[in-house]
């Protein structure tokens, strides 16, 4: 859409260099996952990650998390980090009815001035998928956000609509309920990336930056 700034190249670099490590998948972990039991209004801070303060604040964790059982089968420490991280909000959607976000995000405070950073992860995939960057980005400064998309993830879409309209729409709500209406810079990959040029496509004045 535009140049964007050199602190979201900071970014898209960061995506591109980081190793894959344990391939994690969306599918894989929603079959082993239950109803979480106990919500948590500030999850446990693990390794670099520390709370980070917004305009609205999720108070519970997402619905759908993997068990006790198929969390101590993971083998990498940055994704049992990560998952500790996960917070739910609820969105309610116009036309598509109330759906829970999930979402991870760093520990730096918003910046006049300064887009946050919403990052969207690929097919069949989650906000799991960022598990080593977000640590990266909170070490340089970078408020940002690792967004589960609509009918991906861990979030309850309560069995409604998961199209691209209703996706577009999840990602709108987000801005407005947990960033406060600011600009972002949005970077996606793969489906990530396709949502990213939806949204671009209607709703311009939102996006600060884009990296596909």
């Amino acid at each position: 859409r535009r140049m964007p700034p050199m602190r979201s190249l900071a970014v898209a670099a960061l995506m591109l260099c980081l190793p894959a490590g344990n391939a994690v998948s969306s599918t894989a972990l929603r079959a082993a996952a239950r109803p979480a039991l106990v919500p948590s209004a500030s999850p446990r801070v693990s390794g670099a990650m520390t709370a980070a303060t917004t305009a609205a604040t999720a108070t519970a964790r997402p619905k759908f998390m993997p068990s006790p059982q198929a969390v101590a089968e993971l083998t990498e420490s940055a994704t049992k980090d990560m998952l500790d991280r996960v917070e739910a909000m609820p969105l309610d959607l116009p036309s598509y009815g109330v759906v829970e976000a999930s979402f991870v995000r760093t520990g730096v405070a918003p910046s006049e001035g300064t887009p946050p950073v919403v990052l969207l992860h690929g097919f069949d995939s989650s906000c799991l998928e960022f598990r080593r960057t977000l640590p990266k980005l909170e070490a340089l400064g970078v408020e940002a956000y690792a967004l589960d998309l609509l009918g991906w993830g861990f979030g309850d879409t309560g069995g409604g609509d998961v199209s691209v309209e209703a996706k577009r729409a999840a990602l709108l709500e987000f801005r407005r309920q947990v960033l406060g209406n600011r600009q972002m810079t949005l970077l996606g990959v793969s489906l990530g990336a396709a949502v990213v040029i939806d949204f671009n496509a209607v709703h311009s004045d939102a996006v600060a930056s884009a990296i596909l």
